[in-house]
């Protein structure tokens, strides 16, 4: 793997994340056929999924990418990824999580940090239409999300590989971290905005499930996770929903080839717990701690990204790491059907 040389013009952690966040409104959108897809978790709840499959789709690989905390679909870096795969041969899936992407009607419920049911049924419903190999890539929730569901699983989980980029393994920390420092307090105010305004939908389609007189005085994510989140999801509270919806508990029982991406100088996600993992995670997890790259960031100099389609040097690693665990898989299938034979 090659190492990050990040951007000259991105000197400290904060233009990162700025720049890449900003790069959502004006970064180049490729075209890529996509087709809509409701996938039915339960009884009350559907999820919207933007589906790109390759002509012979059952004979290729299939890689599910899922966005960040207020991101969608759409957002720049699930839809460049995903071409990216696509271009690499792969059914790409893009998920949004319950009510993102438009899709407010299709739950009562609202959605979490931790949330594996939805990831769970997709992953399920694939693998029982005929996709034997799938993968998957998340960016900080997402990524928190895809790594707590292959701890709960296992081996049991339905994922060839999983990749992590910026994931708030600990959420108790990340919580406290956003809540730290001026700049930090901007991008928090940017979060609460956009889910103040996913909780006054919500009381306008379910009027008897919410009531938007409690988002006032709301001035942070947690004082929002306490009185939302906890017990739409029968969290006792905040705290409690921290610990349950965390991947950090669930990784030592991560069975699947798994590649997590973190920086020093990410200032919502802080890397202590990510040095700990790296002190006693089995061979088949690598986790990367680069010294620069913010929080989702890791844009690269040009003169280092070489063979790299862009400067996003995560999202390229991601590809990366995946397409040679999908090798390394056919490989392996193929020795064993020969010896079948």
């Amino acid at each position: 793997m090659p190492n990050f040389v990040p951007s000259r013009a991105l000197p400290f952690g904060h233009a990162m994340t700025i720049v890449s966040a900003l790069s959502d409104h004006v970064r180049p959108r490729p075209a890529l056929t996509t087709q809509e897809r409701r996938f039915v978790v339960d009884d009350e709840t559907k999820v919207l999924a933007l589906c790109s499959w390759q002509p012979n789709r059952l004979a290729c690989p299939t890689v599910v990418v899922h966005h960040g905390l207020t991101g969608n679909a759409g957002a720049a870096n699930v839809l460049a990824t995903a071409h990216k795969f696509y271009l690499a041969g792969f059914n790409a899936v893009r998920l949004n999580a319950r009510n993102r992407g438009g899709s407010e009607d299709l739950t009562p419920t609202l959605y979490h940090s931790g949330l594996t049911d939805d990831l769970a049924c997709v992953l399920e419903t694939l693998y029982e239409e005929g996709h034997e190999h799938l993968h998957a890539v998340g960016f900080s929730m997402g990524g928190n999300i895809v790594l707590k569901y292959a701890g709960e699983r296992g081996h049991e989980a339905r994922l060839d590989s999983v990749v992590a980029i910026s994931p708030p393994i600990e959420l108790a920390k990340a919580s406290a971290a956003i809540d730290r420092g001026l700049v930090n307090r901007v991008y928090q105010r940017t979060f609460l905005q956009n889910l103040v305004e996913l909780v006054r939908q919500k009381a306008r389609v379910f009027p008897t499930r919410y009531d938007a007189a409690r988002l006032s005085g709301i001035e942070n994510l947690r004082t929002f996770d306490d009185r939302f989140i906890a017990p739409c999801f029968d969290f006792a509270d905040a705290d409690d929903y921290y610990f349950r919806a965390s991947a950090g508990r669930n990784l030592e029982t991560i069975r699947t080839p798994t590649l997590v991406i973190a920086a020093r100088d990410d200032s919502i996600v802080p890397v202590g717990p990510f040095e700990e993992w790296q002190r006693w995670a089995p061979e088949h997890v690598k986790i990367v701690i680069t010294e620069r790259g913010g929080h989702v960031g890791f844009l690269a100099r040009r003169e280092s990204r070489r063979a790299d389609p862009d400067p996003f040097w995560a999202e390229n690693r991601a590809v990366e790491f995946v397409v040679e665990e999908a090798k390394r898989r056919y490989r392996g299938d193929s020795k064993q059907s020969s010896q079948t034979r």
